[in-house]
C-alpha cells in the first residue's frame, strides 16, 4: 500500500523501502555513529549528487555490472546495498560523497555478517562508477590507507622523485612497488627517531637502521639495503642531507650462490599428460594450455598470461611475441599438443568475451588473469610441487630448457628459445645433461695420474 501511494506521490517513495525488513538493518543512524565520524561529516559541504540523484544512478551502475559479465547474487546485493545508502543520506539530508559512502559502511559493517567483503567490493565498484561512468574489473582495488600517505610532506616528495627516476629508467612495476616500500620503512624509521627532515641524517642513525633490519634472509637484507642505498644517494644528489656519501654506510652485497637445478621428473611429466585426458572443466582446461604453455616452449608465466590471438599463426603453427623481461622477441613453432590444449581451452573452456588476450578469469568480471595464476595452475596439477622450495611455475621452463640439451639441442638453440642473450645463464642447465656430462670425463692417465699398484707389506 505505501509503495502505491509512493508511485502516486500521495507519500515520499522511500517510505516503502524502508519498510523492507531485508534493509532496514543495514541503514544505520548517524546518531550512533562514533564522535569523530560524526564530525567528519558534518563537515563534508560539497558532496558529488543528491541523494535523490544518488538513487537514480542505481540502475545505470547494475547495467554496468552486468556489461561486465556480473550475474544474479551480485546484481541483486549491489541493488540492495545501495538502496541501504540512499536511505540513509535521504533520512539524513546528505548527499553522496565517498568519505560519507566509507564511515557509514565501516559503522554498519558489523551487520553485514561474513558477507561484508562482498559488500565492500560492490561499493569500491560504485565509487570507481561514480568517478569515471564504469569499473575496472581487472584492477586490483585498495581498501587501506598506503604507508605513503601517512608519511609528512618532506619524505614523501624524496620518495616520490627516487621512483620517479626509476620510471625513467624503464623499471618494472614490481620493482617500483618494492622501492616503494622500503622508502616507506626507511622513512618510518627516520620519523620514530624523531627526524623532520633528512639533513641530520649521519652514518650513525644509518647503522642503527641496519642493525634493526628485521629480514630473516641474506637475500631480503641485501635486497633492502640496495634500495635504501639507492635512496640515500639519491637525497645526496638533491641536497637533501648535509653529509655526502651515507650511501656507503650500509653494504648490500652478498656471497655468491649457486643451486641445483630443479626439473620436473619423468612421473610429474607422466602425471601431467593423465591429468590432461582426465580433466575438461573450464578452469581445467585453462590450466593444461598454461602448464604446456610453460613446459613445451618455456614462456614465462606473465608471457603466457599477456598472450592475444594476433600473436598466434594457426597456419604456420609458430607463437610469436615480445618477452616483457628481455624485450626480445621471438619465433617459436607450437607442438601440436600446445596448439590443441589452446584450441580446447578457447572453445570449450574460455568465456566468450570480446578482448585480445586468450586467458581470462574464470569468473565475472572476465579480464585478463594476473598474480600467482600460473603457478596454482601448476599446483592444481602437481600439489606436491607446493611443498617444493622455491617449486613455482618457473620450473617448466628449467624443464623445457633441460629437455632441449637432452636432445642434443645446440647452447645456441637453446638460447634463442629462452630469449636469452647470454650463453652463461643457459650453462647451468648442463649440468642435468647426464649423457654428455659423462663424455666431458677425464682419464685418470690424462690428468697425470697413474694406476699402479700401492701395496706396501708392513
Amino acid at each position: 500500500m505505501i509503495r502505491f501511494y509512493g508511485d502516486i506521490g500521495v507519500c515520499p517513495h522511500n517510505y516503502s523501502l524502508v519498510f523492507n525488513c531485508k534493509i532496514y538493518p543495514h541503514i544505520g543512524l548517524i546518531s550512533q555513529f562514533m564522535m569523530e565520524n560524526q564530525t567528519f561529516i558534518a563537515e563534508i559541504t560539497d558532496p558529488e549528487m543528491t541523494a535523490n540523484e544518488f538513487y537514480h544512478s542505481i540502475p545505470c551502475f547494475i547495467q554496468i555490472l552486468e556489461k561486465h559479465g556480473y550475474i544474479g547474487t551480485t546484481l541483486k546485493l549491489a541493488k540492495h546495498a545501495l538502496t541501504a545508502l540512499y536511505l540513509f543520506l535521504d533520512i539524513h539530508a546528505l548527499g553522496y560523497h565517498p568519505g560519507i559512502m566509507w564511515i557509514w559502511f565501516d559503522e554498519i559493517r558489523k551487520t553485514m555478517g561474513s558477507s561484508w567483503l562482498h559488500w565492500r567490493r560492490i561499493l569500491k565498484f560504485y565509487e570507481s562508477f561514480a568517478a569515471s561512468g564504469d569499473i575496472d574489473g581487472n584492477r586490483k582495488y585498495m581498501y587501506k590507507t598506503s604507508g605513503f600517505e601517512g608519511l609528512p610532506s618532506w619524505c614523501q616528495e624524496a620518495i616520490t622523485g627516487l621512483l620517479e627516476q626509476k620510471r625513467r629508467e624503464f623499471r618494472e612495476a614490481g620493482t617500483i612497488r618494492t622501492y616503494r616500500y622500503s622508502c616507506i620503512s626507511f622513512c618510518h624509521f627516520l620519523i620514530s627517531k624523531g627526524f623532520k627532515n633528512f639533513e641530520s641524517l649521519s652514518p650513525a642513525i644509518i647503522k642503527e637502521y641496519a642493525v634493526r633490519d628485521k629480514h630473516k634472509t641474506f637475500k631480503g637484507r641485501a635486497t633492502r639495503f640496495v634500495i635504501v642505498r639507492a635512496f640515500l644517494r639519491y637525497l645526496d644528489e638533491y641536497g637533501y642531507t648535509k653529509m655526502h656519501h651515507l650511501d656507503e654506510c650500509l653494504i648490500s652485497g652478498t656471497a655468491p650462490e649457486e643451486r641445483i637445478i630443479d626439473i620436473l621428473s619423468d612421473e610429474q611429466m607422466e602425471k601431467i599428460e593423465r591429468y590432461r585426458s582426465e580433466h575438461h572443466s573450464p578452469v581445467e582446461l585453462r590450466d593444461i594450455a598454461i602448464v604446456l604453455l610453460g613446459l613445451r616452449m618455456g614462456f614465462r608465466s606473465y608471457d603466457i598470461l599477456s598472450l592475444r590471438f594476433q600473436d598466434i599463426d594457426w597456419n604456420k603453427r609458430q607463437i610469436s611475441i615480445v618477452m616483457k623481461k628481455t624485450k626480445t622477441q621471438i619465433n617459436l613453432p607450437m607442438p601440436v599438443e600446445v596448439g590443441n590444449a589452446l584450441y580446447m581451452y578457447i572453445m570449450s573452456g574460455r568465456p566468450q568475451v570480446d578482448t585480445e588476450y586468450i586467458f581470462l578469469k574464470s569468473k565475472a568480471p572476465y579480464g585478463k588473469l594476473s598474480g600467482k595464476v600460473c603457478t596454482n595452475a601448476l599446483y592444481r596439477i602437481l600439489p606436491e610441487r607446493r611443498s617444493v622450495k622455491g617449486g613455482g611455475f618457473h620450473v617448466t621452463r628449467r624443464t623445457f630448457a633441460t629437455n632441449l640439451l637432452r636432445n642434443h639441442a645446440g647452447i645456441d638453440a637453446v638460447m634463442d628459445a629462452l630469449g636469452h642473450r647470454d650463453p652463461t645463464s643457459v650453462m647451468k642447465y648442463l649440468l642435468l645433461d647426464e649423457e654428455r656430462i659423462q663424455q666431458c670425463g677425464l682419464s685418470l692417465e690424462s690428468a697425470g695420474i697413474l694406476m699402479k699398484e700401492a701395496w706396501h707389506e708392513v
